[in-house]
């Protein structure tokens, strides 16, 4: 398992994919299992407002799409972060995908808000979830999400 963190640009979510992609091949290179990236990586952390325009929620999911099809061959599990719309809502989510299927997206449960963090702002806690599946409109697929993504054991988590 490892982590990276890769050069981002804000709101250039191709920009961003492109990245991340060349990072999920280094790892997948080096035999790296798990390859997790920051919250919010396919679009960058600092969008503030700009979450709410369909615009970028539109580039993101298309980004991801793009990400799934260069990445089919990889056997290495990426987590990427980007904003998700459900339920009329927008959540701050991970997204785990392998071999170009995506495995599940795990929404935020508990948004900071204080200081420079002004999550809330912008995203709804996963606590106001009423529905266990997300579907992405740009890759047509319906995902279970859920606080312990792929069933990991609760204990794994809290180590």
């Amino acid at each position: 398992m490892a982590c990276a963190i890769p050069e981002l640009k804000v709101a250039d979510c191709a920009f961003n994919a492109n990245r991340i992609e060349q990072l999920l091949r280094e790892a997948d290179g080096q035999g790296v299992a798990v390859l997790c990236f920051p919250e919010l990586s396919l679009t960058a952390y600092t969008c503030a407002d700009l979450f709410h325009q369909q615009s970028l929620l539109a580039q993101a999911e298309k980004s991801l799409v793009r990400l799934l099809e260069k990445t089919a061959d990889l056997s290495v599990v990426g987590i990427v972060g980007m904003p998700v719309k459900t339920e009329n809502c927008l959540f701050n989510a991970a997204v785990v995908f392998q071999s170009g299927k995506i495995l599940a997206a795990v929404p935020k449960t508990y948004l900071p808000n204080y200081g420079e963090f002004s999550e809330k702002r912008w995203f709804t806690s996963a606590k106001n979830l009423r529905t266990d599946h997300i579907t992405l409109p740009e890759t047509g697929k319906c995902t279970k999400h859920g606080p312990r993504p792929l069933n990991w054991p609760q204990p794994l988590l809290n180590s």
